[in-house]
């Protein structure tokens, strides 16, 4: 019997294998898994819809649109709930960090003087004083700490500022505020560094009311705190920050006689 071909579209074609031939290979064809390609090349003829067709549905559009603008307005509703929460938490904190810091150093200027009344002992000669036994002289307050690098550089600004005014009317004096600080390290730092003025140890009574004085930043070393002592005893200049020694020279020299 001559092979006889039969194409797919069902006619009878020439050169095709017997029948028998055809059902037994048949069964291998159909049990072939289904490749990607056969999907794409239905959905380029329009026998299946793309991904895209499905998702742009009705049935989908009707039910997802609506919940994912509802999930957008959410979220907006919310950080706008919590930067307001921030705002007013900042605001709040700010105003009373200033009506606290006010009402102390108002109340405290007349009745914590601990910081003028305390004997003080400098860690380099073991003399003890106060700082009203300075009076008819210009004091110059220094809080500090070992560990700041900060302080380290204003007290070479001071040194040279000192050097250049040569005046004994001005007593210096470095007060270390850290109370796990020891008098014997204090001294080895100042005597290391070439620092040849006053240097105590602040008690916790001497730091309590230096605080309460003037505010809990005095006692943040990082932040180089000063403070003037007029020869008539008053406080004439407190500020942060480091200054050079051309600037201490001139405030210095305001009230120098």
């Amino acid at each position: 019997m001559s092979p006889v071909r039969v194409c797919w579209s069902g006619r009878t074609c020439e050169s095709a294998q017997p029948r028998g031939q055809m059902m037994a290979v048949a069964p291998r064809i159909r049990r072939k898994p289904p490749h990607s390609r056969d999907r794409h090349t239905a959905v380029r003829l329009g026998l299946l819809p793309s991904l895209r067709e499905v998702w742009q549905h009705p049935v989908f559009r009707v039910g997802v649109t609506p919940l994912t603008a509802d999930v957008g307005r959410l979220w907006d509703a919310m950080v706008m709930s919590l930067r307001s929460a921030f705002a007013w938490f900042v605001g709040a904190a700010l105003v009373a960090a200033a009506c606290s810091s006010g009402t102390t150093a108002l109340t405290a200027k007349s009745t914590d003087d601990a910081w003028r009344t305390t004997a003080l002992v400098d860690t380099r000669s073991g003399e003890t004083f106060t700082i009203d036994d300075l009076k008819g002289k210009l004091v110059v307050i220094e809080p500090m700490a070992i560990w700041c690098s900060n302080c380290r550089i204003q007290q070479g600004e001071a040194a040279v500022a000192l050097d250049r005014l040569g005046d004994p009317d001005i007593v210096y004096v470095s007060v270390d505020v850290d109370p796990n600080e020891r008098a014997g390290d204090l001294a080895a730092y100042a005597d290391g560094s070439g620092f040849d003025w006053g240097f105590v140890v602040a008690s916790k009574e001497v730091a309590r009311s230096l605080a309460t004085t003037f505010g809990d930043q005095i006692l943040s070393p990082p932040s180089t705190p000063l403070i003037l002592i007029g020869p008539d005893g008053e406080v004439v200049d407190q500020h942060f920050g480091i200054r050079s020694a051309d600037d201490l020279v001139e405030l210095f020299s305001q009230y120098l006689s």
